[in-house]
């Protein structure tokens, strides 16, 4: 799971998947299909999401959230304008890296 992603209104979010078009991001917010999603990468790049599905994950809760249900909503999109070196620091996200040059060196 890639950590360190933002929401537009500040809420931290995550990137669990990366299949083609599609992505799928764990987060404190909810997200309406249909929506446009924006969320702000480590390296200062926007991912722009279409939703897809949004549903809670099993056994989270808003008021007592565990380790592992910390991010209670998993949205599903399809990628919107993304360019192959979008694609390339998602893919170093999911990797375990930054996405930020001067960081991974």
């Amino acid at each position: 799971m890639a950590a360190g992603l933002r929401t537009a209104s500040g809420a931290p979010a995550a990137l669990l998947a990366l299949e083609g078009e599609r992505a799928r991001v764990a987060s404190t917010e909810a997200a309406a299909p249909g929506q446009p999603l924006a969320l702000a990468l480590p390296n200062g790049r926007t991912l722009r999401l279409k939703v897809y599905r949004c549903r809670r994950i099993a056994g989270a809760t808003l008021d007592e959230p565990t380790a592992d249900a910390a991010l209670p909503f998993e949205i599903e999109g399809r990628l919107v304008d993304a360019t192959r070196a979008l694609r390339a620091v998602l893919a170093e996200l999911l990797a375990g890296r930054t996405g930020d040059p001067a960081a991974d060196d």
